[in-house]
């Protein structure tokens, strides 16, 4: 199960993944017990923002091995504009492709991580 591997990724901060928010300015008008913004200096101080890449660290993957089932992905906290119902990435069910989880693997297909072992010499010899 993918979910093992949760322990394994975080953000360039050090935090787990879904352990942290990217906010929206719509997050200052919401419920703000729900994500922790209220004001424009606490939407300033926070890590991630909308309309920009979140850096994602996978510790633990073996090199030279081929992966088709890395799911990373985000839901939105606000279909109907205040944060109150979830507009989520499904796996694979919903009206929408982009909105599947299984869309987006099938998109990026597999992936193979680099061999990262250093060189390995047995002998060496200068002409």
């Amino acid at each position: 199960l993918i979910k093992s591997f949760s322990t394994n990724c975080a953000d360039t901060l050090g935090r787990a993944c879904g352990t942290f928010w990217v906010y929206d300015l719509d997050d200052m008008e919401d419920n703000p017990a729900a994500d922790g913004v209220e004001t424009q200096a606490e939407y300033d101080a926070a890590a991630w923002k909308y309309n920009q890449d979140v850096k994602i660290i996978l510790s633990g993957l073996i090199e030279k091995q081929a992966y088709d089932y890395i799911y990373c992905f985000a839901s939105d906290d606000e279909a109907d504009g205040v944060g109150g119902t979830a507009n989520k990435m499904t796996l694979n069910t919903g009206p929408f492709a982009s909105s599947m989880v299984e869309s987006t693997r099938t998109s990026i297909g597999m992936v193979t991580t680099l061999d990262e072992s250093p060189p390995s010499f047995t002998s060496l010899s200068v002409q």
